[in-house]
């Protein structure tokens, strides 16, 4: 797996890269089978990883952390990564799938709540043509943004 730098935002690693580097690495993943988890990241503050370990742990083992706002590209550009953009979770989805259609790639869509990941599917293969979809789920499990952990 290529190992990409990451700057440390608060505690989080934030992987230090672009929409192109992104993209090369999940292919690479889907091409070898490997399947590390790849997050998207605003601020540590507004999406809890400063506070809870574990939130901060998960991000850190992650494979990729995108640099999903513009202050954490300016502070990435500021520690010397000048190629660093602008890593923004729906584009890089719709990029990926884009791709994924030359290439026949899989795609399985995850929501947390029913009926989201269906609507996700049909919107894309809308857009994206010839989509494939390997199925979808949502989740039942309590989101700590509804006061539930």
């Amino acid at each position: 797996m290529q190992k990409v730098p990451r700057i440390n935002v608060l505690g989080v690693g934030v992987s230090a890269l672009n929409m192109e580097m992104a993209l090369e690495i999940i292919e690479g993943w889907i091409e070898r089978r490997g399947a590390p988890l790849c997050l998207r990241h605003r601020r540590p503050r507004r999406d809890g990883s400063q506070r809870d370990e574990n939130l901060r742990r998960i991000h850190n083992r992650a494979g990729l952390v995108t640099p999903d706002g513009m202050p954490l590209v300016w502070l990435s550009r500021l520690k010397g990564f000048r190629h660093v953009e602008r890593v923004y979770g729906p584009d890089l989805m719709l990029a990926l799938c884009g791709r994924s259609a030359a290439k026949g790639y899989r795609h399985f869509f995850y929501g947390g709540a029913q009926g989201v990941p269906e609507q996700l599917a049909a919107r894309l293969r809308g857009t994206v043509s010839g989509l494939a979809g390997g199925g979808d789920l949502f989740s039942s499990f309590p989101s700590s943004h509804s006061g539930g952990r």
